[in-house]
């Protein structure tokens, strides 16, 4: 995460794939999810958000996250 709020995109996304793999939580495909928009990876964010709201279906950001979804399917 301090890699990300440091601009460090490529280097957050390797961390969290890393953490994905040691301890797969929705938190973290969320993380990428905001991490691949910054890249520039939307195709790659869809799917994480996607993936995140199938593990979370109640999360009480469901909203945010299908706006994000629509919001880069039209870009």
């Amino acid at each position: 995460v301090a890699m990300f709020r440091r601009g460090h995109y490529e280097a957050a996304m390797q961390a969290f794939i890393a953490a994905q793999r040691f301890a797969p939580l929705p938190e973290i495909l969320y993380n990428m999810a905001i991490t691949s928009e910054r890249i520039g990876n939307t195709r790659d964010a869809i799917d994480f958000y996607r993936e995140y709201l199938r593990l979370s279906p109640d999360t009480p950001d469901r909203g945010l996250v299908e706006r994000a979804i629509t919001r880069l399917r039209e870009s």
